[in-house]
Formats: structure tokens, sequence, C-alpha cells
């Protein structure tokens, strides 16, 4: 196949896979908006709230002498160091997934107070351009970690002959209640059968398909955008 027609095609069918995933995503986006507005719109406890402050200024520390190429390469690492654990702590964490997001969106709106509170709500349109590759990136990479937590529970019951709405709403209570336990007792379970041990690993791949062509360009595209935005700034 030419190289043209593989991209194509490669990225149509993980289009689809994402589609087949977007309840995960309607889940992890609710999760981020929720907490964005808590961290926005209430006081955040004073102890949090300096271990937030420490760890901007922390960050401000790192890449106060950077060069462009250097603030860019740091931008990508670090997001991509994010994202990928968001993404692989699913199989068999899949809480972190959820509540990786939560810490991600509470920053994203304790910064926003924060900077609206000094610079007035103008200054919002300055921030908007660093996240419009970075938090699809992000946001895809913890659905994809979500789905993979959820799918050996979810494929067990469907085994079960439980349908597959009930299924979902089975995976996600056990999830929240037993995150390590659940799904790893579900994986052993699926292993045992070739079937539902060859669907699981078809997702994995698929995950990791989406990871390498979809959400590193994404935030090689973040890095560019943000790097450059704050070397000119």
């Amino acid at each position: 196949m030419k190289p043209k027609k593989y991209f194509y095609f490669n990225y149509k069918f993980l289009l689809n896979f994402l589609k087949d995933s977007q309840t995960f995503l309607y889940v992890i986006c609710l999760i981020f908006l929720i907490s964005i507005f808590l961290g926005s719109a209430f006081s955040t406890p004073e102890v949090f709230e300096k271990m937030i402050l420490e760890f901007i200024s922390e960050l401000m520390e790192l890449t106060k002498n950077l060069s462009w190429v250097e603030m860019i390469s740091f931008i990508f690492f670090n997001n991509l160091k994010s994202s990928f654990f968001g993404f692989v702590s699913g199989i068999g964490l899949g809480l972190v997934s959820l509540f990786s997001t939560f810490i991600n969106g509470y920053l994203i709106g304790f910064v926003v107070k924060q900077s609206v509170l000094s610079s007035g709500v103008f200054v919002l349109w300055r921030l908007f351009p660093h996240g419009i590759f970075e938090l699809p990136a992000v946001l895809i990479s913890f659905t994809l970690g979500l789905r993979i937590s959820i799918e050996p529970i979810k494929l067990y019951f469907k085994k079960q002959k439980v349908s597959d709405n009930l299924s979902l709403v089975y995976s996600f209570v056990l999830i929240l209640i037993l995150p390590l336990i659940s799904t790893l007792l579900f994986l052993i379970l699926n292993l045992r059968d070739d079937k539902l041990s060859k669907k699981y690993l078809e997702i994995l791949l698929d995950s990791f398909n989406i990871f390498i062509f979809l959400i590193i360009p994404l935030l090689f595209v973040a890095a560019i955008i943000e790097g450059s935005l704050i070397f000119l700034i």
C-alpha cells in the first residue's frame, strides 16, 4: 500500500476507534469541565494553594533561561510524560485516568482564576492558544487510559450475557470501588478466553496507535505554539 493511502486508511480507522470510545470521552470531558469549574469558582484550601503555587514557581524556575528550542522540547516531553502516564495507567489502574483528569482540570481552573484576578478577563484570549492542541491530546490520552481499564470488565460482563449499557455501568462502579483489584481480576479472567483476550489485545494496539499517530503529533504542534508564545512574550 502507498504511504499516502496507508496514512489515510490508518487515520480513518483510528478516528472510528475514537468514535467507538465516545462514552469514555464524554466521561473524561465531564470530569474535566467540573474540575475546571471547581478550580475557578471556589477558593482553594490553603494547603493545596501553597502546593500549586510552589509547583508553578518551580516550573517557571526550570524554564526561565531556556532557549526557544529548549522551551519547545521541555513543554513537549513534559506533556508527553503526563499524557503517557494517564494512558498506560489504565492497564490495571483505571481510576488514575479519572484522577489525572480532575487534577489537570483543577489546575487550569486555578490558573485561569488567578490570571483573571491579576490581569482581567481579557487575559483569557492570551491563554486560549496554549490549549488548542494540548488539551485534546491530553483528554484523548486519558480517554484511552479509561477505556483500556474498563474494557476487560465490560467484556467479561458481556460474556455473562449482560446488556451493553448495564455492563458499562457495572464496569464503572467496580472501577470506582475497587480500581486496581477489579481491572486486574477481570483482565486475568479474560486472558483465559482466547476470543476475549484477542479482542482486548486489539483494543490495546489500537489505543497505542492513536497515541503514536494522533496524540504525539498534537503534543508536538502544541509545544511549538506554546514555546513560541512564551518565548516571544
